[in-house]
């Protein structure tokens, strides 16, 4: 009985957790133009290859008064997170991503992971994403 309650509350966290996981894209495009970023291409991130190796609020946080990290549930940076600064949150949307994705990958980098992830600009906002072969064929 007590193994019968122990798997039945399993399936049911189960149940509770997938919508949260699988609410969210394999991969996702990350628009540079909504920041203000109109010479960068979009970055294309694999939001898959990402969950499979980190916790949710590696990424997604929500700081209390103690600034320690609560989750931030299935939020976008770009719902907390303005192309500019504001008094409510002074960190600007580029800035954020800047800050929790290449500060992550660099910290990889000084630990010689043998994967670390892009650290360069056009690594990430490459060339030949649609918003960049636009932009190409205005200039013809």
């Amino acid at each position: 009985m007590k193994y019968l309650l122990t798997f039945l509350a399993m399936v049911l966290a189960l149940a509770l957790a997938a919508p949260l996981v699988l609410g969210q894209e394999d991969v996702m495009k990350i628009s540079s133009a909504a920041q203000g970023l109109k010479d960068r291409p979009p970055v294309t991130f694999s939001h898959a290859k990402h969950s499979e190796i980190y916790e949710c609020t590696t990424c997604h946080h929500e700081y209390n008064e103690y600034l320690a990290n609560q989750g931030g549930g299935e939020a976008k940076c770009s719902e907390c997170h303005q192309p500019s600064a504001t008094a409510k949150n002074p960190t600007p949307l580029t800035l954020a991503y800047h800050q929790q994705c290449k500060s992550c990958h660099l910290r990889l980098l000084e630990f010689k992971a043998p994967k670390t992830g892009p650290i360069m600009c056009g690594d990430c906002h490459r060339q030949g994403a649609p918003a960049a072969k636009a932009k190409e064929a205005k200039k013809k």
